[in-house]
C-alpha cells in the first residue's frame, strides 16, 4: 500500500524515530474489538483479551460473522475498535456535578460513542443523541434500540441549533468530521481521498462545529473532542484554538503508562498503531471555566404542552413495564413512547429548537380493541416487564427467526404474544395462533446474509 506524499511527510514530522514502525503496522490487518453491553450480561466474548482501558471492552483474535450471532441482534456487544473505548475511562473519571446530568452526543452515528455515554450515565440523567446528517440517523436509531436504555433522546440537527440551547449540558462529546487519517488501514480507500485540502477544509468545519457547541455547554461542564486522525491542523492547534480563542482550559486525565498511549501533556492523547491494539484516535479533554454553577436545564418561559397520556389511562401500558411509575407516557402521532421522568424537562426544552426524532422507549401504537401492538424497540428494552410469554429458542431457530423464515411452533407455545429470546436475552416479538406464528421483527432488521457463507 502507498500513502499520499504529503501524509507521509506528516508523519515523518511528527514521528521522526517512529514513522517506520508506524507505516509497518499500517500494513497489518486491523484487530477486530467489541464492547459489551453491560446493561444486558451474556457470555458473548467473555473469554477474550481485554481492551485495556476498558474493562467491557474485548480484543478478538479473529473476526467472526457478526450479523450471523443471535447475541449482537439482541445487543449483548457492540462492534467497536478498541481505541474509540478509551471514552470508557475518560469518563469514569469526569465528576458528574448533576445527579440528573444533561449529555450530548453531538456527531453521534453510528454510536459507538453515545455507548459509553449510556454506561457512565447508568440510568440517570438524559443523554441526547444527535447525527447531523439525516440518511445516518437511521443506524444510530438502530444500534440503540439494540443498547435496550430509556433515558435518550435522538435528534437531526445541525450543530447551530444547539448554540440556542444556552448553558444546557454538563458533558459534550463531538467526535468530529475528519480527514480519517486514522481509517487508512481499516479502510485504505481512504488515502486516495485524503489530500491537504480536504485536511484545511475539515479544520473549518472542525472549528464551525466547536464554536456552535460551546454556548450550550454549562460552566464547569466539560467537552470531549476526537477525531480519527493524525495530523496536528486537527487535533493540538484545533485544542489550542479552543483554550486561546475560546476560553477552554485542559482538564486533566490520567493513563496508565503500560497502555503505550501518547500524551500531549495530560489531557490530549493520541493512539498509534504501533503502539497500541486498535486505530488512529486523538481525543482532548477540556472543561469551560466555572465561574457560576448552573444546576438544571436553562428552562424556557413558554412551556411545551406535551401530549402525555393521562394516569387513568396508563394501566395497561405500565404492565409492559419495569418500575413503570418511572415513566411518563406520551403519544406523538399514533406511536406511545416512554419517558423516564428525568428527562420530561430536558424533552420539553429540546423541543423548542431541535429536530426531536425519538424520546425514551418506543413502546407501540393501540389496536381497536384498546390494546398494545408493541414496537420491536420495547422488547429489547432493557425495562421490558415480561409479563407475557417467553419463547427461548435455540440458535437455529433464532437464525430463522432473524431472516422471517418459516418457524415451528412447538409444543407448549402459548398462544397470543410472546417475547422471542436466546440465551436469556430477547431477540423480538411473535404472536402465535393455533398451528402458526406472525414475526414481529421489523423486515429492515432481517439478516438477508446466507447463513451457509
Amino acid at each position: 500500500m502507498t500513502w499520499p506524499k504529503k501524509f507521509e511527510e506528516n508523519i515523518l514530522q511528527l514521528l521522526p524515530e517512529d514513522a517506520g514502525y508506524f507505516f509497518e503496522a499500517l500494513q497489518r490487518a486491523p484487530i477486530s474489538a467489541v464492547h459489551l453491553n453491560e446493561l444486558k450480561p451474556s457470555e458473548a466474548f467473555k473469554s477474550e483479551q481485554l481492551v485495556p482501558w476498558n474493562p467491557q471492552g474485548r480484543l478478538l483474535g479473529q473476526r467472526p460473522s457478526f450479523i450471523l450471532d443471535p447475541l449482537f441482534h439482541a445487543g449483548a456487544y457492540y462492534v467497536q475498535e478498541s481505541s474509540s473505548q478509551f471514552l470508557a475511562d475518560v469518563l469514569k473519571q469526569i465528576v458528574w456535578k448533576q445527579n440528573n446530568p444533561v449529555v450530548l452526543d453531538l456527531c453521534a452515528a453510528p454510536g459507538g460513542k453515545t455507548m459509553h455515554l449510556v454506561d457512565a450515565l447508568k440510568g440517570s440523567g438524559t443523554l441526547i443523541a444527535n447525527e447531523i446528517i439525516k440518511s445516518r440517523v437511521r443506524i444510530l436509531e438502530e444500534n440503540l434500540l439494540r443498547k435496550g436504555a430509556a433515558n435518550v433522546l435522538i435528534s437531526n440537527n445541525d450543530p447551530a441549533d444547539f448554540s440556542k440551547l444556552n448553558e444546557f449540558f454538563d458533558v459534550i462529546v463531538i467526535d468530529a468530521p475528519c480527514s480519517g487519517e486514522g481509517l487508512f488501514r481499516r479502510e485504505p480507500q481512504a488515502a486516495n481521498e485524503w489530500s491537504e485540502s480536504a485536511v484545511t477544509l475539515c479544520v473549518g468545519r472542525q472549528q464551525r462545529i466547536l464554536a456552535d457547541a460551546i454556548p450550550a455547554l454549562k460552566p464547569g461542564g466539560i467537552l470531549i473532542y476526537a477525531t480519527c486522525t493524525f495530523n496536528v491542523q486537527e487535533n493540538e492547534e484545533n485544542v489550542n484554538w479552543l483554550t486561546k480563542e475560546m476560553g477552554l482550559e485542559a482538564h486533566p486525565i490520567a493513563i496508565n503508562p503500560d497502555w503505550h498511549i501518547k500524551q500531549e501533556q495530560n489531557f490530549m492523547f493520541r493512539f498509534l498503531p504501533h503502539l497500541v491494539p486498535g486505530e488512529g484516535l486523538f481525543m482532548a479533554v477540556l472543561q469551560k471555566p466555572s465561574l457560576h454553577e448552573t444546576f438544571g436545564s436553562t428552562r424556557n418561559q413558554k412551556k411545551s404542552k406535551l401530549p402525555f397520556i393521562p394516569p387513568k389511562k396508563t394501566a395497561f401500558l405500565q404492565e409492559w413495564l419495569k418500575g413503570p411509575t418511572q415513566f411518563e407516557f406520551l403519544t406523538f402521532g399514533t406511536t406511545i413512547y416512554a419517558l423516564p421522568l428525568a428527562c420530561v424537562p430536558v424533552l420539553e426544552d429540546a423541543l423548542f429548537h431541535l429536530n426531536i426524532i425519538k424520546s425514551g422507549i418506543k413502546m407501540g401504537s393501540v389496536d381497536k380493541h384498546g390494546t398494545l401492538i408493541p414496537e420491536h424497540e420495547l422488547g429489547l428494552s432493557c425495562f421490558m416487564n415480561t409479563h407475557i410469554a417467553v419463547w427461548e429458542i435455540d440458535h437455529e431457530t433464532a437464525i430463522n427467526y432473524l431472516k422471517k423464515a418459516a418457524i415451528s411452533v412447538s409444543t407448549g407455545v402459548s398462544i397470543g404474544w410472546n417475547l422471542i429470546t436466546h440465551k436469556g436475552l430477547a431477540l423480538g416479538f411473535a404472536k402465535v395462533m393455533p398451528g402458526r406464528m406472525n414475526n414481529y421483527l421489523p423486515s429492515e432488521l432481517r439478516i438477508i446474509k446466507d447463513t451457509t457463507e
